[in-house]
């Protein structure tokens, strides 16, 4: 996928416009070159053993019974087909893994506490930080995969700007959902959702398998009004 990718022209200048692209999926490439190790060795190694996360991973973990989830009978199939027998060779960086909500809260749970969990240390605090930093600046340009993106867009008209791998809202009263300064979010590719706020030390996470994006956006702001409109002193 890198060799193919290194053939095609850069849409934009970089630094000069953000767009959603294969970045991430060139970042695990780029992992696996640095260890050594191929990318699902590398993330069990360094990640989802060590924080427990024992349900995650490229090929399904059978934990208590459970299964995959499939989709409504007559909706369209997930993104990416899945067979147990079969499961995917190729591991990639942006897409690809099987997890729990369980599983997943423990990851959020990490960032919140800033890179430890269970007396674990993943990251350090000034990484955590540092990744929940906006990094776009001024003057930016924002494609329109980006535009597209809804609630999750960072845009600084919504208050929203880009860490390191996730959204954060950098500004008060511009978003059309509820938060705090400082929350840290993003979406999968098909309505999956997640949102974490320091401030209020909490995570949520919308387990949906939708391809509709009106309706994605619809249950997403929906989960953000009815959690905040549930909070107590």
């Amino acid at each position: 996928m890198i060799t193919k990718l290194s053939t095609i022209p850069l849409q934009c200048q970089p630094g000069e416009v953000f767009e959603y692209g294969m970045s991430t999926d060139v970042l695990g490439r780029i992992l696996e070159v640095i260890s050594g190790m191929e990318l699902d060795r590398l993330i069990a190694c360094r990640v989802t053993q060590p924080l427990g996360m024992h349900a995650t991973g490229f090929r399904m973990m059978g934990q208590d019974g459970a299964g995959l989830a499939l989709p409504f009978r007559g909706a369209p199939s997930a993104l990416f087909d899945y067979d147990n027998d079969n499961p995917p060779r190729w591991h990639s960086g942006g897409a690809g893994l099987l997890s729990t909500a369980g599983d997943y809260a423990r990851f959020c749970q990490m960032l919140l506490n800033r890179g430890v969990l269970d007396g674990v240390r993943l990251l350090s605090r000034k990484s955590v930080d540092l990744m929940l930093d906006d990094h776009l600046p001024p003057g930016t340009g924002y494609g329109s995969s980006t535009k597209g993106l809804g609630i999750n867009a960072p845009l600084p008209e919504m208050g929203q700007g880009h860490g390191l791998a996730v959204g954060v809202r950098t500004s008060q009263g511009l978003s059309p959902v509820p938060g705090s300064l400082g929350d840290f979010y993003w979406g999968g590719a098909l309505g999956t959702y997640f949102w974490a706020d320091p401030r209020e030390q909490l995570s949520a996470i919308l387990m949906l398998q939708e391809n509709d994006l009106a309706t994605r956006v619809r249950y997403r702001a929906l989960l953000r009004n009815v959690v905040y409109g549930a909070l107590e002193d």
